[in-house]
């Protein structure tokens, strides 16, 4: 098996297995410090649109996390995600008087987009890209289905950084630690079972230490985007570890980048 076909493959699978737990899972991506922030950002993409905006894209929508507030502030938008199981889990949770307006496709993201020739006037991808065996052939495909003056959001993705042996490197990983023991004893007491490292390949980027925010910033600009807002942070599973983290270590693993096509 090549490797992309093999990224595809756990990736498919990891996702089935977690679709309806996925954020209970995963309560880094919602908990009170990262819900505030996914707000913030949403809400300064949503002043950038331009006034005759279309359609949203929301491409590896998963459960819907982020798609669902695009949808309850009045907008259409299109999903697309490699899980079908994600895709029912979120036609699950999406009200009754909303479903006109959300498409769901159930695709990989390259697939969509090279057969696809609808334009957007926003993408937006929320911990997608560090699951690509390639994913700058993907961003570049986003950047080209925008329309001019179109938003891109990319949110929560790993960054690729050197490693610091200093002090605050010590605070971070005693901070992490603690973290992930909490964790592991809520998903215990729960009764949700870990995954464990048997799908190590759906992840992939974050095998090589995330991604290179400064590569992804030469391709939205090769591609005519200006980068108008740029973040980083550091996601922890709680919201407390997460501002702790951030704002009085002042550690970062991820970041979030708000572009606009020239």
């Amino acid at each position: 098996m090549q490797l992309a076909e093999k990224v595809i493959k756990e990736n498919i699978l990891i996702h089935a297995l977690e679709s309806k737990e996925y954020l209970h899972r995963h309560p880094e991506q919602t908990n009170f410090f990262q819900y505030a922030h996914l707000t913030k950002n949403i809400n300064k993409a949503v002043d950038l649109l331009p006034e005759n905006h279309c359609k949203i894209l929301d491409i590896g929508c998963g459960t819907g996390y982020l798609l669902l507030e695009f949808l309850q502030r009045g907008f259409e938008i299109t999903g697309i995600d490699l899980s079908q199981e994600m895709i029912t889990a979120l036609e699950e949770k999406i009200p009754d008087k909303l479903k006109t307006k959300a498409t769901l496709i159930n695709n990989s993201a390259s697939d969509y987009l090279n057969h696809n020739k609808e334009v957007f006037s926003l993408i937006s991808m929320s911990a997608f890209l560090h699951h690509l065996f390639d994913y700058e052939t993907v961003l570049k495909a986003a950047c080209s289905a925008l329309l001019k003056g179109g938003i891109l959001l990319i949110f929560f993705e790993p960054i690729k950084q050197p490693v610091d042996n200093g002090l605050r490197s010590f605070f971070h990983k005693l901070l992490k630690k603690t973290d992930e023991t909490l964790y592991r004893l809520s998903m215990t007491l729960q009764g949700i079972s870990m995954p464990g490292e048997k799908y190590g390949f759906s992840d992939f980027q974050r095998r090589f230490g995330g991604i290179d925010i400064k590569n992804v910033c030469d391709i939205l600009n090769s591609k005519g985007l200006k980068v108008v807002n740029k973040y980083k942070y550091c996601a922890r599973r709680y919201g407390i570890p997460s501002f702790i983290a951030t704002r009085i270590i002042k550690s970062e693993n991820s970041f979030d980048i708000i572009a606009v096509k020239q």
